[in-house]
Formats: structure tokens, C-alpha cells, sequence
């Protein structure tokens, strides 16, 4: 397949996938993890992730937790790579996924990791909405001073709220150096 074209490689990856799930429908989850592969050659990330979830859960059944932890291990770089196309649900459910995995065959330490992965995920996307929020309220206040409104200071005060529940950043002194020049 190295002399194919990327989409002719993409195209057969599809159709292996489409084969793979015609034959194997009633016994999907036994072929999950080769499906993945075809997946991630297709270049359907998500499509790869809903399979390596069906993959991992079918290695615990069959007591091969390696097999599972590879293969979360494998999706978890992908998913980084490409975290723009999941939402938080989808990044819960694999972490707790995984997690459990862990538990079930007494692997502690490995499910506090990947507990502790989850919760970084939960200040990053906190963090970001903290940022967003700051931002808005510091173009409000902008906004209405601009306007001439009497009502900058309230925004600009509660862009400080916001953004000092955050590690200092260049933001926040940004917010603080416009409310003191108003």
C-alpha cells in the first residue's frame, strides 16, 4: 500500500471497515481492535475512539487487561492530538472507562493516573472557560465605555472576579491595567 494515494488508502481502509462490520455485526466488539487500526488509516478519529472503547471493554471481559491498557494508551495520544473533536463527555467516558478497567484487575495506582488525567482535563476546560469569560466581560466593559455608558467598572470587576480564580496571567493584567486607566 506505499505507492497508493492517501485518499486510495483512505478509501480501502473504509471499505474494510464496511466489510468488517457486515460480516462481523453480531460479534463486533471481537474485531473492534482491528477495526480501530482501519479507522485511524481512514482517518476517522472519532469513529476510532468509539471502536477502542468497544476494543478495551472486550479485552477486560476477556481478562487481558494489557491488551485493554494498550489500547487506551494508543487512543489516548490520538486523542490529545486531535482534542478539538471531542467534547468533554466523550473525554469523561474514556478516562472513567479506563479507569475502571484499571480497578477491576486491582491496578490502583493506574486508575488514580487516569483519574488525575480526567481531573487535569476538568481545569484546562475550566480554566479556558474562565479565560473566555474574562475576555468577555473586559470587551463589555470596552464596549461600554466607548459607548459612554456609567457601567464599564461593573464589567471590568467582574473580568477581575473571574480571572483571578486563575493562575496570574497576561490577561488579568491586561483587565486591571484598563479598569485603572477609566
Amino acid at each position: 500500500m506505499k505507492h497508493l494515494s492517501l485518499a486510495r488508502k483512505r478509501k480501502i481502509h473504509l471499505a474494510l471497515i464496511d466489510a468488517f462490520e457486515k460480516i462481523y455485526h453480531s460479534i463486533l466488539d471481537s474485531v473492534a481492535a482491528t477495526i480501530v487500526n482501519h479507522c485511524i488509516g481512514a482517518g476517522q478519529i472519532k469513529l476510532a475512539y468509539q471502536y477502542t472503547l468497544m476494543a478495551a471493554q472486550y479485552a477486560n471481559k476477556a481478562f487481558a487487561p494489557d491488551d485493554a491498557n494498550h489500547l487506551f494508551q494508543s487512543m489516548e495520544s490520538l486523542l490529545t492530538a486531535n482534542i478539538y473533536l471531542f467534547g468533554p463527555p466523550e473525554i469523561i467516558s474514556f478516562y472513567t472507562q479506563w479507569a475502571r478497567g484499571n480497578l477491576q484487575f486491582n491496578e490502583r495506582d493506574l486508575a488514580i493516573t487516569h483519574a488525575e488525567k480526567l481531573l487535569q482535563f476538568g481545569h484546562r476546560l475550566k480554566d479556558d472557560y474562565l479565560i473566555g469569560t474574562g475576555y468577555l466581560y473586559l470587551g463589555l466593559a470596552k464596549s461600554s465605555n466607548q459607548l459612554g455608558s456609567s457601567d464599564p467598572m461593573q464589567y471590568f470587576d467582574k473580568a477581575i472576579m473571574l480571572l483571578n480564580n486563575l493562575p496570574p496571567t497576561l490577561e488579568l493584567i491586561h483587565c486591571k491595567v484598563e479598569k485603572a486607566v477609566r
